[in-house]
C-alpha cells in the first residue's frame, strides 16, 4: 500500500505449469481498509485476469494465508471480505478447473516488484509472454523456487 499517493498495487503473474510467465499484469487501484481487502482484491482481479487471457485451468497462490482460507472455505457471511470471496466464486464458475492454495511470500517476488512498479507507472500495464526486463531477476526467482 502507498499512502502518500493513496493507492495500492495489485500485481498478476501466469505461468503454465514449468513456471514461464504466460501473461503479467499491474494495477493501481485505491487503497482499501486493510491488508486483508487488499490482498482478496488482488485474487479477484488476478481470477478476472486469468478469464481476460483465456485460461480455461488455473491455480491461483497469494501470500495471504487469510484471504486465501476465506476464498477456500468460500466464506460469504460475517467476513468482512465475503463480497469479494462471493465475486471470486462467481467468477470461478468459468473455468474447467482451478484452485486456490497460500504460498510463503518468496514464492511472489516477480508479482511483489510488479505491485511496487504502479508506485511511479502507468494505473495498469500487461505483458504477455515476457516480464520487464527490470524484473528479470524476480522472475528468475520465482522461477527457480517453481522447480
Amino acid at each position: 500500500m502507498f499512502e502518500e499517493i493513496n493507492a495500492a498495487g495489485v500485481g498478476v503473474v501466469a505461468r503454465n505449469d514449468r513456471g514461464e510467465v504466460l501473461a503479467a499484469m499491474t494495477e493501481r487501484i485505491l487503497i482499501p481498509d486493510s491488508v486483508v481487502v487488499l490482498e482478496t482484491l488482488a485474487a479477484r482481479r488476478a481470477v478476472q485476469f486469468a478469464l481476460e487471457v483465456g485460461f480455461l485451468n488455473a491455480v491461483f497462490e497469494g501470500d495471504s494465508e487469510t484471504s486465501i482460507k476465506a476464498i477456500q472455505h468460500q466464506a460469504f457471511l460475517y467476513c468482512p471480505v465475503g463480497h469479494i470471496v462471493r465475486a471470486i466464486w462467481s467468477f470461478s464458475g468459468s473455468f474447467k478447473r482451478f484452485s486456490f492454495s497460500h504460498i510463503c511470500r518468496q514464492g511472489g517476488v516477480l508479482a511483489d516488484a510488479l505491485v511496487k512498479r504502479v508506485r511511479m507507472f502507468s494505473h495498469f500495464l500487461v505483458w504477455m509472454d515476457s516480464v520487464p526486463l527490470d524484473h528479470y531477476n524476480g522472475y528468475l526467482a520465482d522461477f527457480q523456487e517453481f522447480q
